[in-house]
């Protein structure tokens, strides 16, 4: 891609930018305008219900585990906001007879309104009190319970910083749409983008936008694009230094794609970034990779603190050499009650639970919805939900939202304010209750209309178990002897980083390296 296209590229990214980021919210009334009316769901709610009848139905099975030692992901149990919809969609719908079509349309219906609900139930349940929502779900739904949620200031974004994240967040939008990545030609057209990408970040549109919030929509954003793309990320990541936060964010960014990148050049490179920086690596993260269940990361994370000379984490690499596995049974106390607790890999489909991760979008502080006339044409669907033609007025210009994907239809497109169905089928970026480790894009079978490869984000939930189920594990890891693998990776990372073999225990380390 020649310099001329790559500018002119540009110049047609920045003008839309302008229309939307500079012109804000009216340019996004009038991109609605030109477009349907959306419709709104009025989901009529008992205000006699008990809060947690507003919850949504658990799947079946909801709890079953993995495997206890995992050695791949393969096998890692997946977890769901809700019982799971499903709209099968036939290939050529063409085919379909008057009665056939109508049935599609009322399980299309069917599915809209199953989200719709869903939203109205969060809404309602969250006026009394902030993630209300949230709270009921982790207090009644075992299965998500042990989810490392967010919640309070910790999963907000300040008024501030909103805008900046929105900004961000459309600038990849449209690098990405613009130059869509062909894979035939992947490192090329990666450059282009970058190339583009740090012209228009010198731009008088973003020049005052602070560095962190730039790689944190990459890091959310790019995730699941080709190495040469990512590569192109770490790099960028290395140069945001414009303030101290922006330094902090860098470096727990980089830090993460040491332990947690699935590809092996793309750790490589954050740390090779990271040996060069005067921050240190985020220790916290160091530590949560080095005991994570599954052996891949806590290896990855031995290697990162061996290539980055962490001699201050030699102290906990020396406790666990005696402590039990990281994936083993342990017992705690929650509430003044003692539990047995196990610590799992999860996976959650990216698509399917976008409220498990961010609360509705439609909320007054985001938008108004009014009626589009004073007596809208309405249509009853089910159990007396009414849908509306509806004007959506007061659009806040700082909070991006993004439109949940409707079973048995194609995923929206990334249009936040400026492409919806429907303002009950959105959830706000500004707050997020959880945050992956890592992705993947894994095959998912029957996904039409969807694509077939779908993301899948993964993480660590702790599962309570039964006595007896304690039982069976504890003897699964004695069976392990002095063949425990993360003792061995904290046993070779001492070994590296100090020169010495001081033994097996950490008794023996304690005492080669004269310490108490």
């Amino acid at each position: 891609m020649g310099a001329k296209t790559i500018r002119s590229k540009l110049h047609i990214i920045l003008a839309v930018l302008s229309a939307f980021i500079v012109v804000g919210t009216g340019a996004a009334k009038g991109a609605i305008k030109k477009r349907p009316p959306p419709e709104h769901y009025r989901i009529p709610i008992d205000p006699k219900a008990a809060e947690k009848d507003l919850l949504p139905t658990p799947p079946k099975n909801a709890l079953p585990g993995g495997p206890l030692l995992l050695d791949n992901l393969a096998g890692v149990p997946e977890v769901h906001l809700h019982q799971r919809v499903t709209v099968r969609l036939p290939k050529d719908t063409e085919k379909l007879d008057e009665k056939q079509l109508k049935e599609l349309a009322a399980a299309h219906d069917r599915a809209t309104v199953h989200t719709a609900r869903l939203t109205a139930y969060i809404n309602h349940l969250n006026k009394k009190k902030n993630d209300r929502f949230m709270e009921l779900l982790m207090e009644h739904r075992p299965d998500l319970a042990g989810l490392p949620v967010v919640m309070g200031d910790a999963c907000r974004l300040k008024v501030g910083e909103r805008n900046q994240f929105k900004q961000a967040v459309e600038l990849f939008q449209l690098h990405s749409q613009m130059f869509d990545m062909p894979r035939a030609n992947v490192k090329s057209t990666s450059k282009a983008y970058w190339d583009s990408y740090d012209t228009a970040r010198k731009n008088d549109l973003f020049k005052s936008m602070d560095d962190r919030f730039c790689g944190a929509a990459g890091m959310q954003m790019l995730a699941l694009e080709s190495v040469e793309h990512r590569l192109g990320l770490v790099e960028r990541l290395a140069t945001n230094h414009k303030t101290d936060d922006d330094k902090k964010a860098a470096t727990q960014a980089l830090t993460k794609l040491a332990v947690f990148a699935q590809d092996k050049e793309i750790r490589d490179a954050a740390i090779a970034v990271l040996q060069k920086r005067e921050q240190p690596a985020d220790t916290a993260l160091l530590l949560h990779g080095l005991r994570y269940p599954w052996t891949s990361v806590a290896q990855a994370a031995a290697h990162a603190i061996i290539q980055l000379k962490c001699k201050d984490l030699i102290p906990e690499l020396i406790k666990m050499l005696d402590e039990p596995d990281p994936r083993a049974p342990v017992i705690r106390e929650s509430k003044g009650k003692k539990e047995t607790v196990l610590r799992e890999v999860v996976k959650i489909n990216y698509h399917r639970n976008c409220l498990l991760c961010h609360p509705p979008g439609n909320t007054p502080d985001v938008m108004k919805v009014t009626p589009w006339s004073e007596e809208p044409p309405e249509r009853v669907i089910e159990n007396g939900v009414k849908v509306v033609w509806a004007r959506i007025d007061d659009l806040a210009v700082d909070v991006l939202v993004g439109a949940v994907p409707t079973p048995g239809q194609p995923f929206p497109s990334s249009g936040g304010y400026r492409e919806f169905s429907s303002p009950d089928l959105l959830v706000r970026a500004d707050i997020t209750y959880l945050r992956q480790d890592f992705s993947l894009l894994q095959k998912v079978a029957d996904a039409h209309p969807w694509p077939e490869m779908q993301r899948f984000d993964y993480l660590v939930r702790s599962r309570v178990v039964s006595e007896q189920q304690a039982k069976v594990y504890e003897a699964e890891f004695a069976k392990l002897g002095e063949n425990m693998p993360y003792r061995q990776t904290a046993a070779i990372a001492l070994r590296r980083l100090t020169g010495q073999y001081g033994g097996t225990t950490s008794e023996s380390w304690r005492m080669a390296l004269g310490m108490k």
